[in-house]
């Protein structure tokens, strides 16, 4: 890893350290934007357990207040059993992404690794369950998960 790797992986881990709590609906975490310094909320539904699903959001504060529920980013897990549509294959757990998406104007920010990082502590931590990647992975999903096999997991953040 050169120096700019390393100095860009701790850039894009925007998520507030000690942060993550416990929630009456699920799970709450800070995340600071590293391009426009805002302190956005991350929330979690639901809660890890078998045939369960996990949905992480970043808020965005302007639709937050119009109370219309959009989000700048999402990420929902699960390990049900899921058939892909191109392969016919039935997927099962562990725990892998069954969307991802992340608003055009904010990516290349950390948002979608901070929200695998909570995906990943909370499972982790909650449950003892691992992060997989999905079987089916866009090019910018491929360059997330760095290249990893399908036997890999998503790395477990120590510090949130």
């Amino acid at each position: 890893m050169t120096a700019f790797d390393a100095a860009w992986s701790l850039l894009k881990m925007p998520i507030v350290p000690g942060s993550l709590k416990e929630t009456e609906r699920g799970f709450a975490a800070d995340f600071i934007d590293p391009v426009s310094d805002e302190n956005l909320q991350m929330t979690v539904r639901g809660l890890p357990s078998p045939g369960a699903g996990l949905y992480a959001k970043i808020h965005d504060p302007l639709y937050d207040e119009l109370g219309t529920g959009l989000e700048r980013g999402f990420v929902n897990v699960t390990d049900a059993p899921i058939s892909n549509h191109l392969t016919g294959e039935t997927r099962t757990g562990p725990f892998w992404p069954v969307q991802a998406f992340t608003v055009p104007k904010y990516r290349k920010r950390g948002y979608g690794t901070a929200m695998y990082d909570l995906l990943a502590a909370i499972l982790d931590r909650y449950g003892g369950y691992r992060l997989s990647p999905s079987n089916q992975r866009t090019d910018d999903a491929m360059r997330l998960w760095q290249g990893k096999s399908m036997d890999e997991s998503w790395p477990v953040r120590d510090d949130l």
